[in-house]
């Protein structure tokens, strides 16, 4: 009986944890508004950011470190380029 409360506690969080991590709400912070204007000024590319922006990402995401930052920018923009979620049966186009 315990173990069973406990397996059902346990699939209830993980399922709200889940959940939470496909959500496609809108950027709710002022730092990811920002980097969605960054992204969408660039057109995804790395080299078109402009230095002032580069410098502001290299400064909040990379913590002064420019590989980081260009990693989470590229990561950033190629979520942005998925239309929408994967179909069913296939791997995500």
């Amino acid at each position: 009986m315990i173990n069973r409360r406990k397996r059902r506690y346990v699939i209830a969080v993980a399922l709200l944890v889940c959940t939470g991590c496909s959500s496609s709400t809108p950027p709710s912070t002022k730092e990811d508004q920002r980097m969605v204007t960054i992204v969408s000024q660039s057109g995804g590319d790395w080299n078109r950011v402009a230095a002032a922006d580069k410098d502001y990402l290299i400064k909040s995401l990379g913590n002064g470190n420019e590989q980081r930052a260009m990693l989470a920018f590229t990561a950033r923009s190629t979520r942005n380029s998925r239309n929408g979620p994967p179909k069913m049966g296939g791997p995500p186009r």
